[in-house]
Parts: structure tokens; C-alpha cells; sequence
């Protein structure tokens, strides 16, 4: 399968493509970065290849395996009509001398954008750089997506070390019982976040709504462009409940990590589990028993019904009036969900 697709690649853009070994029976191919824009395209409109939706963009640090160059993008890609999936890995050019990152003191290894391929790319192209630190060219709004504005270096990077945040705690700060305390009481600083450049800040009001706000149901910020009562535009901030699970991950033990898959959707926590471990399991060549994978499944179903019992409630009190007894309803299942759960 891998060799076929990079043949059909190599006749249309000669040299550009080199076919890897498959993993797990996914097809990979390999793009040389100055082609891959070219590529690209022929994937995605080519009729017998139809790789029409860009899934995920994640870099790799290949430091410690000693190749070169160091870092790469992967590109799982699907196409619908044929139901098959396709690895493409990029390695990333070399960055110019002199700086071109944020800071202008990074040298960020290169990429091409694929935004005008795959719309999808926009955020996960963020991502990649905010915390990989690999420079996506031509892209639209290159900036962090998880990190704060003012982060400093790119988290999954294998050089960068392990560590926190300095917390800063503000309740209280003048009560005389802690003036012991000194310094270790101060208000956290302030910066201002970049809004993209289309929001008209001078002939419109742009508010936020969030990050702590009762109609988000979560952390999330919203910059609203209002041009009276009239959303313009809104520019969304998802990053406040980054908790670096990858970088823990890569300093846990296989078993260890489950219980961080928890926080990645607290309200459907083993649906995270269950991704997880199958991940495992095909990366270790383990089969669970038929009845394990059924009991498993099963559960998972409660649970994704659970969660949905919890966001269809809660919208269903916002609107108020009759509908909040639908959220009592709701709950109520929700409930009888997790008393399976208990018993199991």
C-alpha cells in the first residue's frame, strides 16, 4: 500500500516522496519539505488517493535517536470516500541564521503551511509550534495556542526540563497573619494577549467574555468584537486548562500515566483511559480477552452517555423556564450511570 501511494506521488512530482515501512499496517510515506505544499494538494484531489481531511499535526524531536535533521512534523491524514488512513512525515529545514522566532533570538526549524490545503491545520499548526517550536511559514495567525503569550522555549522539546510555574497567591495578601510570609504573597503579573489582526479595536468594543464566566462551563476566554449589538467577530482562547499531560507522560511508566487520562475529559474519564491503553496494546502487541473488550466498550457507552446527560442539563437550565426539569431529568441518568459504575 505505501509503495503504491509513493509511486503515484513520485510520477507527478519526480523525487519528492520516499515510501517507509508500514506501521501496524497504516501506510507511511516520507516528503521532502520544499515538495510537500505540491503534495499536499495531490493528496487531498487526487480521486483514487482523496486524503480529504487533515486529522492531526504533532512534531517530533528526534534528538536522542541522533537523526537528522532534528525535527519533523507528522501529518495523519483520512480520506472519507475511501476509508483509509496515511502517516506523511516532513522533516523540518534548517533555520536560517539569525533568528526567526517570536523572540527574534530562536532559530525555528522551517515548514511549509498547509491552511489553504486543510483548514484544520490553522490551530494544529499552532500547536506544533507553540510547543515544538517548529515554524510553519505563510500560516495566517502563527501564534501560541496552549502556552501563555509569554511563555518562554516550547515545552516538548526533549532538551527542555522537566519543571513548574511559580504560583502566585493574591487572597489575603494583606492580612497581617501572613506578613511573615514576605514575597511569597504577590499578585501575579499581568500581560496583555495578542488579538488577531482582522479584530477592529479602534472602530469596534471588543469585550471578553471569560476565562471565568457562567455561560462558558469551563475555562475558556472569548475576545468578542461587538459593533453594537452585533457580533463581529470572536477570537477563542483555549489554553487555560493545558496541564502538559504529554510531557508528564514521557517521564511516567506506561501504567502510571492512566489516572492523568482522567483529567483529560473529567466527565467521561475512561473514554480517555480506554484510547490510551489501546495505544499500549498496539504498541506492545497485546490482545485482551474477547469478554475484557466487550466489558470495556460497554462501559465506555455508559459513560459518553453520562457526559452528555451533564452538558444537555446544564443547557437545558440556562434557557430556563419548563426546560430545567429536563436537567433534572439528566442528572437523574446520570446518576444511575455511576451507580453501574460503583457496582462494577
Amino acid at each position: 500500500m505505501t509503495d503504491t501511494i509513493a509511486e503515484k506521488l513520485n510520477q507527478s512530482i519526480p523525487g519528492a516522496v520516499e515510501s517507509l515501512p508500514e506501521f501496524r499496517d497504516q501506510p507511511v510515506v516520507e516528503v521532502k519539505s520544499g515538495h510537500f505544499h505540491e503534495v499536499a494538494r495531490l493528496l487531498r484531489d487526487d480521486p483514487e488517493l482523496k486524503y480529504n481531511l487533515l486529522v492531526d499535526v504533532y512534531g517530533t524531536d528526534r534528538l536522542k535517536l541522533r537523526q537528522s535533521p532534528r525535527f519533523a512534523a507528522n501529518y495523519e491524514l483520512y480520506s472519507i470516500p475511501h476509508n483509509k488512513f496515511l502517516r506523511v512525515i516532513v522533516p523540518a529545514t534548517d533555520p536560517p541564521a539569525g533568528g526567526n522566532g517570536s523572540n527574534k533570538k530562536e532559530n525555528l526549524p522551517l515548514l511549509p503551511t498547509v491552511t489553504d490545503v486543510w483548514p484544520t491545520a490553522n490551530w494544529l499548526e499552532r500547536e506544533t509550534y507553540d510547543l515544538m517550536g517548529i515554524k510553519f511559514e505563510g500560516h495566517p495567525w502563527l501564534h501560541r495556542i496552549m502556552m501563555p503569550d509569554n511563555w518562554v522555549g516550547h515545552p516538548l522539546r526533549k532538551d527542555y526540563p522537566l519543571g513548574g510555574e511559580p504560583v502566585y497567591f493574591s487572597h489575603d495578601q494583606d492580612n497581617p497573619r501572613f506578613a511573615h510570609l514576605g514575597k511569597q504573597i504577590m499578585v501575579g503579573p499581568s500581560f496583555l494577549t495578542e488579538l488577531p489582526e482582522e479584530m477592529d479595536t479602534e472602530g469596534n468594543m471588543v469585550v471578553n467574555v471569560g476565562p471565568h464566566h457562567p455561560a462558558t462551563h469551563g475555562v475558556l476566554r472569548l475576545a468578542v468584537e461587538l459593533d453594537g449589538e452585533t457580533v463581529r467577530r470572536v477570537s477563542p482562547e483555549v489554553g487555560y486548562l493545558h496541564s502538559g499531560f504529554e510531557k508528564t507522560g514521557e517521564n511516567k511508566r506506561y501504567e502510571k500515566f492512566i489516572p492523568y487520562c482522567d483529567r483529560m475529559d473529567y466527565a467521561a474519564p475512561m473514554c480517555n483511559n480506554l484510547a490510551y491503553v489501546m495505544t499500549v496494546e498496539k504498541l506492545m502487541d497485546v490482545e485482551l480477552p474477547e469478554y475484557a473488550q466487550f466489558a470495556r466498550v460497554i462501559l465506555c457507552e455508559l459513560q459518553r452517555i453520562g457526559s452528555h446527560m451533564i452538558w444537555l442539563g446544564t443547557h437545558a437550565m440556562d434557557v430556563g423556564g419548563t426546560p430545567h426539569a429536563i436537567g433534572m431529568y439528566c442528572f437523574t441518568i446520570r446518576e444511575r450511570i455511576l451507580d453501574i459504575f460503583e457496582m462494577v
